[in-house]
């Protein structure tokens, strides 16, 4: 293909077919073929000797690791600070752990919630994604404002702005109804440390300063039911951000 130009393969069609928010890396939309692969492989294996099937099972790790590509010694993730976590789990209260920001760009780093959450032993709002967009949250209006402050992919954030123009009043204790205990800001997430302020600004007006751990900023949440009227500034900061596809 020459300079500049780019040639689409067989998931360009899929993926332009499929929900675009049901598909974020093309692997997912060839699990089924490798699926029924595999189910043809084990009828394929259910006759054989045993020695033959032992073999045959040696081959395919080794086939992965020599000719395959894959690093090795496989990669291990980086160290994560889990010492806030003690905070949560030795606290007289249980509840739902809420941990922002709801995304970082395309990347699955919101993914270590839920190595976060087996420290805590706590829920948390979020499905396999680990995304504000697909969270049990949505439709409170304070969890819709701090959602908007981390979401920046143009093709997520109409519906999130569209519900920020109702500017409708905010309630501290709406999060603790749905069962909500605990805020986390996961200060290393945040690119560029402008969602992190907007996010905190908002905590803090509804649930006091927080208590720092690290790089994380722990808000307790209340059950108060007292109103709050959205600022214009904070609607200036969220609507004004530029939407990126990183």
């Amino acid at each position: 293909v020459g300079e500049g130009q780019t040639l689409a393969l067989p998931y360009a069609v899929l993926q332009d077919l499929l929900p675009s928010q049901a598909i974020t890396h093309s692997l997912r939309v060839a699990m089924p073929a490798i699926v029924l692969l595999s189910a043809a492989a084990a009828i394929g294996l259910k006759n054989r000797s045993h020695r033959f099937i032992l073999g045959a099972l040696l081959i395919v790790p080794a086939e992965m690791i020599l000719l395959g590509g894959s690093p090795w010694p496989p990669e291990r993730t980086e160290a994560l600070d889990t010492s806030y976590t003690q905070q949560i789990r030795g606290a007289d209260t249980s509840g739902i752990v809420l941990d922002l920001p709801g995304a970082v760009g395309n990347t699955m780093a919101t993914s270590r919630y839920f190595l976060f959450q087996a420290h805590t032993r706590s829920p948390v709002p979020y499905r396999p994604d680990a995304r504000a967009m697909t969270s049990d949250l949505n439709g409170d209006p304070t969890f819709g404002l701090l959602a908007l402050a981390s979401e920046n992919r143009p093709n997520h954030r109409p519906a999130l702005l569209a519900r920020a123009q109702q500017r409708q009043a905010l309630r501290p204790g709406s999060l603790w109804e749905r069962g909500v205990r605990w805020i986390v800001v996961h200060r290393d997430l945040e690119r560029g440390q402008q969602g992190t302020a907007i996010t905190e600004k908002i905590l803090t007006e509804l649930y006091g300063v927080p208590q720092v751990i690290g790089t994380k900023a722990l808000y307790t949440t209340t059950p108060t039911n007292t109103e709050i009227v959205p600022p214009a500034g904070w609607f200036d900061a969220l609507t004004n951000a530029s939407p990126s596809e990183e």
